[in-house]
C-alpha cells in the first residue's frame, strides 16, 4: 500500500477510535443516570450529539451498546487486568504473606477505580447498578466471565500451591466473597456512609475498606493478615 494511503487509513482508524470512545462515554452517562430500561437510543444520541442511526451503525442494538459500554468502562477505563499486577511478582513457590499483600493490593486498586478519590472511573458504579437491576443476563454473564478469568489467570493457581487441599468449590465460594464485598460497597454506599458517619468515601476510608475486605478474604483461606496501614477510625 502506498505511504499516502497508509496515512489516510491510520487517520481514519484514529478518528474511528475517538468516535467510539465518545459514543461509549455518552452511553455511560445516560445508562448510569437513567438505568437500562429508562434509557433510549435517542437519549444516548442526544448526549453524544449524533443521530440514533450512528449508534445502531456502530453497535447494532441497545443491548450490544450497553455491553460494550460496560466493557469499556471496566476493561479500558478501569484498566481491569492491571489491577491484578501484584500477582505477577509471585514466583512458583509463593510466600503466604506476599499473596495476602497481593490480594490487598488488588482490592485497593478496584476500590479506587470504583470510589476514588484517586483513579475513579466516572459512571462505572452507576453502570454496575444498572447491570444488576435491569440489564438482563448477558451483561451479568460478561462481567462474571471477566472476574472469573482474572481469578483463574492470577489467583487460583497460587492458592492451590499454598493449599493443596483447597477444592474448586472452595475457590468458587471464596471468589464470590471477594466480588461480593466490591459490589456491596457500590450498591450499599448510602447505607455504609450513614452507618460510618462519613459524607463520602474518603481516601482513608477506601484504604480501610480495602484492608478490611482483604483481611476477611485472607482469613477465610488461612492466609495471614495483609501488611497495610489502616488509618480510618470510626
Amino acid at each position: 500500500m502506498p505511504e499516502k494511503k497508509k496515512k489516510i487509513v491510520r487517520v481514519a482508524n484514529r478518528q474511528g477510535r475517538r468516535k467510539r470512545i465518545e459514543l461509549l462515554e455518552a452511553a455511560g452517562k445516560a445508562f448510569s443516570k437513567h438505568g437500562y430500561d429508562g434509557t433510549t437510543v435517542r437519549d444516548i444520541a442526544d448526549e453524544a450529539k449524533v443521530q440514533p442511526s450512528a449508534l445502531i451503525y456502530h453497535f447494532g442494538s441497545k443491548e450490544n451498546l450497553f455491553q460494550e459500554t460496560l466493557r469499556y468502562h471496566i476493561v479500558e477505563n478501569g484498566q481491569f487486568e492491571h489491577l491484578f499486577d501484584a500477582f505477577n511478582n509471585i514466583g512458583e513457590n509463593p510466600d503466604a504473606q506476599q499473596v495476602s499483600n497481593a490480594i490487598y493490593a488488588s482490592l485497593r486498586g478496584i476500590f479506587r477505580v470504583c470510589h476514588g478519590p484517586r483513579g475513579k472511573v466516572a459512571n462505572l458504579n452507576g453502570l454496575i447498578i444498572c447491570m444488576l437491576n435491569d440489564a438482563g443476563s448477558l451483561p451479568n454473564k460478561m462481567v462474571h466471565k471477566l472476574g472469573d478469568d482474572m481469578m483463574s489467570k492470577h489467583i487460583y493457581k497460587i492458592l492451590r500451591v499454598l493449599n493443596r487441599n483447597i477444592s474448586d468449590t472452595d475457590l468458587f465460594w471464596w471468589s464470590r466473597q471477594f466480588w461480593s464485598m466490591i459490589l456491596y460497597s457500590i450498591c450499599a454506599q448510602p447505607l455504609i456512609l450513614a452507618q460510618s458517619g462519613e459524607k463520602k468515601y474518603s481516601e482513608d476510608f477506601v484504604e480501610s475498606l480495602a484492608f478490611r475486605s482483604a483481611k476477611t478474604c485472607c482469613l477465610l483461606i488461612g492466609l495471614p493478615i495483609p501488611e497495610a496501614d489502616d488509618k480510618w477510625k470510626k
